[in-house]
């Protein structure tokens, strides 16, 4: 028998793992694009537009990996957002209609008339929900250039509503209409609500804030911190970090250097409890048909920008496990945080979350620690969640059973001869052999290890490991 057709007999009698073999030769043969993960904001990041840097700061792809590989079941989620309203008719809130068929709308729940325009020029509030809750179509039709997904749409089959209401635009009657909205959305039954609105006069305003967030602590607030580059003590509600469902969100840069710039200074102080990006956040602005470029905002900045990537996260740790309560949240937030340093003295009082006390970001006790932000994928694997995110460990040292990189083989081995390599070899399991090119073959081992073969030299140029998941490390040609 011809070799090769002895090649391909030997392919037909194993116990051949089609899923593993499909995953290598899609990583050898081809590019991984991001519309096979099913995320919009991914496309986006793929299409070389790099407008998802600020979102992949925090780890949030890893964090969608994991929930979507483990979770099979996540619990409804109400989200309300306090701020300017809401362009309901972009695209990333109202769909696309694709072949006749309405595609990724967005439950708005309750949302009433008034709120679904937004007052601002350049659309805060839908910026703001867009970081939230803007639709995910790629998951069920072919991307469509410029979308991006929020937070919460990252996760497969997630049941949330939008629950928003537009704030006043007369600084004076502000607060007192901030409460009353505020006592709107709790009366929506929203778990979460996203505040961007900071006053001096801490004294009086609190008596608008602090009873509502007091009286309602199964509720999570999570407020900005703030722009005027000040200790957020002198703020409210800012100042009210200390309540145990309340989360003070500051600003970074993409270097994780306090927000600090012309247009904006990040708020510090010990009222903060943890920071975000508030760089670069690609967001949805008011739409104006067609859809393109303008409709979108690439630099959507300050803690108005940070403040909603923390409540998308804390959003995804409640549909995980809704007996969270927000003390818990908060504390998981906080705990799973990548701590900040400094070099700068003078920055080091300028704190952007707890690396002291007995909720901290900083257990190893780094030096020159000055602050918290926010990780995505850490806090859904944080203890409390009650994800199994224990990593496989990770293979010993040294040659592996069968081919390993820079090792010649026999031939014939495909035949079952070889001592370590051939099929009938009690220590290895051959999964499957299938042809690659005319000249090179793939093995794949019932371990996981994976092992390109030139037909012609029998050297092993490839290898690669898929653990039970079917996650394939990178794969290295030499």
């Amino acid at each position: 028998m011809p070799f090769k057709r002895r090649l391909k007999s030997i392919y037909l009698r194993t116990r051949f793992k089609k899923v593993i073999i499909f995953i290598v030769i899609f990583l050898i043969t081809s590019s991984v694009y991001a519309d096979y993960l099913g995320q919009d904001l991914l496309n986006l990041e793929e299409a070389n537009r790099g407008f998802a840097t600020a979102y992949l700061k925090i780890s949030i792809d890893d964090a969608w990996d994991k929930i979507n590989t483990l979770v099979t079941n996540l619990s409804p989620l109400k989200v309300g957002i306090l701020d300017t309203g809401i362009d309901a008719f972009h695209p990333e809130f109202a769909g696309e209609n694709i072949n006749g068929n309405l595609v990724g709308r967005v439950n708005l729940g309750s949302t009433i008339l008034s709120s679904n325009k937004d007052f601002d020029k350049d659309g805060h509030g839908t910026q703001v929900a867009g970081i939230i809750g803007a639709n995910n179509i790629s998951f069920q039709v072919p991307y469509i250039p410029l979308h991006m997904n929020g937070i919460l749409s990252g996760a497969n089959n997630l049941d949330y509503s939008l629950e928003i209401r537009k704030r006043s635009r007369i600084p004076l009657y502000t607060m007192f209409h901030a409460r009353n909205r505020l006592n709107d959305l709790i009366e929506s039954n929203v778990q979460i609500i996203n505040v961007s609105l900071t006053s001096f006069l801490p004294n009086v305003v609190d008596y608008f804030f602090e009873p509502v967030f007091q009286n309602n602590h199964n509720i999570l607030f999570v407020i900005a911190a703030g722009n005027d580059g000040i200790n957020a003590n002198s703020k409210t509600p800012a100042r009210l970090g200390y309540l145990s469902n309340v989360v003070i969100v500051g600003a970074v840069d993409l270097l994780d250097n306090r927000f600090d710039t012309v247009d904006g200074k990040s708020n510090f102080g010990d009222t903060i409890s943890i920071s975000a990006p508030g760089e670069q956040v690609y967001a949805p602005k008011p739409f104006v048909p067609p859809l393109d470029p303008t409709d979108y905002d690439p630099n959507f900045t300050d803690t108005s920008a940070a403040t909603p990537m923390v409540t998308g996260v804390a959003g995804l740790l409640k549909v995980i496990n809704p007996l969270l309560t927000p003390a818990q949240i908060k504390q998981i937030l906080i705990e799973s945080a990548d701590v900040l340093t400094t070099d700068y003295p003078d920055e080091l009082q300028k704190t952007l979350g707890p690396v002291l006390g007995p909720i901290n970001c900083n257990p190893d006790n780094l030096p020159n620690a000055r602050g918290c932000r926010l990780n995505a994928y850490k806090a859904v694997c944080h203890p409390l969640v009650g994800l199994d995110c224990e990593e496989e460990p990770p293979l010993p040292p040294g040659p592996q059973p069968g081919p390993n990189i820079g090792d010649t083989v026999s031939i014939p081995m495909l035949s079952g001869g070889v001592s370590g390599i051939g099929i009938e070899d009690e220590d290895v399991n051959l999964a499957g052999i299938t042809f690659i090119s005319e000249d090179e073959v793939l093995l794949a081992e019932g371990s996981g290890e994976l092992s390109k073969v030139n037909l012609n030299t029998g050297k092993v140029t490839t290898v690669a490991f898929v653990n039970a998941g079917g996650i394939a490390s990178s794969v290295f040609f030499k």
